[in-house]
């Protein structure tokens, strides 16, 4: 027996509803601590820009949404989890005076720690989302919506951490890039005043 039309466009606003909520606490947050996405950690978003990655990615994200309860809260528990994290420390931005001057503060503090402090550091969001899946795949996935909704649990923490790790590891590149450029030319101008002291006492 198919479920009658109402039936089906009441759920879909409920997804619809549930989609935006999600995609607009990320948006919120992300645009309250990084305005100018100089702190974005999707690489594609930060690309594209405010305008085209709302179109081009959260728009259809909420399209999709709506077509499907479990997806549509999928969504909502990644926005809500995402824009979570992204105020968490939001002060600590504003304690430096914005993003840019954060970035630079963090570019010469990421040098100090080891790849392995930065992997734990952002494994957090993967234990979050990761162990929730895994809850629902082995106590509750008795039909194939919740099973869905686990693998995609685990499939968000799995991506968000490497969005996280793979951008805080090339932002200590970049910073350890900067640090040895700095580095050589310093080398050759001592280089030069000793020449140039050799002259003088040749003379």
């Amino acid at each position: 027996m198919m479920p009658e039309p109402s039936y089906l466009f009441g759920w879909s606003i409920v997804n619809l509803v549930l989609c935006l909520i999600g995609r607009v606490f990320d948006i919120l947050s992300t645009a309250y601590c990084t305005p100018s996405l100089e702190l974005e950690g999707n690489p594609l978003i930060k690309r594209l820009g405010w305008k085209k990655a709302i179109l081009y990615t959260q728009v259809p994200a909420i399209i999709i949404g709506s077509f499907s309860f479990m997806l549509a809260l999928m969504i909502f528990l990644t926005g809500v989890i995402v824009s979570s994290f992204n105020l968490l420390y939001s002060w600590t931005i504003f304690s430096h005076g914005g993003e840019k001057q954060y970035l630079e503060v963090r570019k010469a503090q990421l040098i100090k720690v080891s790849k392995y402090r930065i992997f734990m550091s952002c494994f957090p969001i993967f234990i979050l989302l990761g162990c929730m899946g895994l809850f629902v795949l082995i106590f509750l996935s008795n039909t194939t919506a919740l099973l869905v909704f686990s693998i995609t649990c685990m499939i968000s923490g799995l991506l968000l951490f490497a969005l996280n790790y793979d951008y805080t590891i090339k932002l200590r590149a970049s910073s350890l890039n900067q640090k040895k450029e700095q580095v050589v030319p310093s080398n050759e101008d001592n280089n030069n005043d000793k020449n140039g002291e050799d002259e003088i006492n040749a003379d």
